[in-house]
């Protein structure tokens, strides 16, 4: 089913109900609602479009097997999107233009949970990064396989973590297509055993395939993306499943030190209702970087990093699926 959505009308929690109000009426974007479902697997899946100040068009998503969370969840990453793309506008010298994504951006309806969540964002990429770089697709644990006929998806633990936080992959892959489908995901080590630790990265990587349908992904829609096409290229390019293996590895990683900015977004947009977002970066973690080419200044500051994290022989471009 697809259809324009102007507001949910179940009944919801009080921010809820007032966020998806507001964004309905005053943030100029529209939401797209699919239903999504593969054996007895069924979802809610949201997408929100706009144009960029230069024209470019940009998308924001939503999924959730409950359909305000997933209604919620695309808004909130839609208004995550405008507001990065502000910030990095006015010429910030945080990052150099390319390491410039929306790693490390959330927005919530506290500062306590929007800088929690955009604390977890960097530091996931950070330990899927450090993982494959240093040792390959060796880098991860194969820790379950779920097989169906219309898709078998693999779950990895990236070897490296902190003392309370685990990051995985998930690899999903169809018979439609020669390569896979990835999604990420982050959460407490003690729940690596629930599919709550998982489901953000089955949602990802499940649903780029359901979307399609057999279809290519057309990388003209956003030619500067590396992340668009990178996906293509991963998806399109028959892959070597035999790299997925068990690995019982650990390797423990000191609790980053962040510098977190925040932005009261309820007086920005006249809201109703609370709504912060929050940026949050840390000078020891790997940052999300193109698998191609890059730029001299990008290729400096990276070099800097992945020397702090014992990676000061990588070759450049390195190409990988974290995305």
């Amino acid at each position: 089913m697809t259809a324009t959505v102007r507001i949910i009308s179940e009944p919801v929690h009080v921010w809820e109900f007032a966020f998806l109000e507001w964004f309905a009426r005053d943030s100029g974007v529209d939401l797209f609602e699919f239903e999504r479902s593969i054996g007895g697997f069924r979802y809610y899946q949201f997408v929100a479009r706009f144009n960029d100040e230069k024209g470019q068009s940009r998308s924001s998503f939503g999924r959730s097997q409950d359909r305000t969370i997933a209604a919620v969840k695309c808004a909130a990453e839609c208004v995550e999107r405008k507001t990065m793309l502000d910030f990095f506008s006015h010429g910030d010298q945080i990052l150099p233009n390319e390491l410039r994504t929306s790693n490390g951006w959330a927005v919530h309806r506290s500062t306590v949970e929007a800088k929690t969540a955009a604390m977890q964002e960097p530091l996931e990429r950070h330990l899927l990064l450090k993982s494959f770089l240093k040792n390959g697709w060796s880098g991860f644990d194969l820790v379950n396989r779920i097989k169906h006929d219309e898709i078998e998806i693999f779950f990895l633990r990236a070897i490296y973590q902190t003392r309370d936080t685990a990051a995985g992959l998930v690899v999903a892959k169809s018979p439609l297509y020669s390569g896979i489908s990835i999604g990420q995901c982050v959460g407490n080590t003690s729940q690596l055993g629930s599919f709550r630790f998982w489901e953000s990265g089955v949602f990802e990587a499940v649903d780029r395939i359901l979307t399609l349908g057999g279809q290519t992904i057309d990388a003209s829609t956003d030619s500067k993306s590396w992340i668009l096409g990178r996906s293509k290229e991963l998806l399109e390019t028959p892959f070597n499943f035999s790299n997925l293996t068990e690995n019982d590895g650990r390797e423990i990683e000191p609790e980053p030190e962040f510098n977190v900015d925040v932005f009261d977004l309820s007086k920005r947009y006249s809201t109703a209702t609370p709504l912060f977002a929050a940026f949050a970066h840390a000078p020891t973690l790997i940052p999300l970087f193109p698998s191609l080419d890059i730029e001299p200044d990008t290729e400096t500051r990276l070099r800097s990093v992945l020397a702090c994290n014992g990676l000061s022989d990588l070759s450049f471009p390195a190409r990988h699926p974290i995305l």
